[in-house]
């Protein structure tokens, strides 16, 4: 068995590497040839930050302002307080305005007192209770969606966070725009079943929408652990690594020997989302921390997050 005939085991491939680390360059220069990105740990944990920051953290900052807008439109009540979240300024505002409700059954209940019994004072209560129910159903609807676009926020970040790792491990056989499928169908399933609790906890609810999912070991079953099991599909089972190392196109070669090429402003024609931006950026050698990574993704913020 051999490097050179493509019949080597996972085990003679680690050995390899561990006596010719180099060796690893090559490998990584030919899976980002093939648009699949390795990067080590410190990498990794600093993409990430990046990406909470410049995507995340954008999109979050973008949809605050607009809730915003929205409630003061609403409910003519400005914020108090500029350090406030959006979230609870969203909730106090709705709150005052429902006072609102409390004083037009007020007028209900003296109406009633009063006898309530002629045809105007039915027309009346009939008014106000239509009015009671608009009132409820405006301010109740926009809290609602309030919640679940928080909810699609914040986990879009957690689910990117337990996907990543796995990437690297894709089958070589599965082409990309597969994997990204499947991806967003990952997405959308946790997405359906995220639960951020009142302390704060995140928790995955079964399809009934109420139980909360559990794992193995009767604990509440984190993003990452379902995040692992629906992946499965997609990875390669390890047991053989198929001509790593045996290629070498020019961008491997390149990438092999830490050579990395520049941005030059240009989005590739497959590049269509904020997450294949950063990826491909990564695969070209800028990485997060460089200026030329931060002016990209500035300069593409209006592509969609995925």
């Amino acid at each position: 068995m051999a490097l050179t005939d493509n019949t080597f085991t996972a085990e003679e491939f680690a050995a390899a590497t561990t006596a010719n680390p180099e060796l690893l360059k090559t490998v990584s220069g030919h899976l980002t040839a093939q648009k699949w990105h390795v990067m080590p740990d410190a990498d990794h944990q600093t993409y990430l930050k990046n990406y909470e920051a410049n995507v995340i953290g954008v999109k979050t900052k973008e949809f605050a302002d607009n809730i915003e807008k929205d409630v003061e439109a609403l409910t003519g009540i400005k914020k108090s307080d500029s350090n406030m979240k959006y979230y609870d300024y969203l909730k106090t505002a709705v709150a005052k305005k429902l006072e609102s409700v409390t004083e037009l059954e007020k007028q209900i209940t003296t109406l009633k007192e009063k006898g309530g019994t002629s045809e105007l004072d039915k027309q009346r209560i009939a008014a106000l209770e239509q009015q009671i129910e608009k009132t409820k159903g405006e301010y109740s609807d926009k809290l609602t969606a309030a919640q679940i676009e928080l909810n699609n926020t914040r986990s879009l970040h957690t689910i990117e966070k337990a996907l990543s790792p796995h990437r690297a491990a894709y089958k070589s056989t599965i082409p990309k725009e597969m994997a990204e499928m499947y991806e967003s169908n990952i997405i959308a399933d946790v997405q359906k079943r995220y639960k951020i609790q009142d302390d704060g906890t995140v928790t995955l609810l079964q399809d009934d929408g109420k139980t909360v999912m559990l794992n193995a070991k009767f604990a509440p079953m984190s993003v990452d652990e379902y995040v692992a099991d629906k992946i499965k599909p997609l990875l390669d089972e390890g047991k053989k690594l198929e001509g790593a190392g045996t290629k070498k196109d020019d961008a491997a070669a390149a990438a092999g020997s830490g050579e990395a090429k520049k941005w030059d402003g240009v989005l590739p024609a497959d590049v269509k989302t904020q997450v294949q931006l950063s990826n491909y950026l990564y695969g070209i050698g800028v990485t997060s921390d460089s200026k030329e990574y931060k002016e990209a993704m500035e300069k593409y913020k209006e592509l969609p997050m995925r």
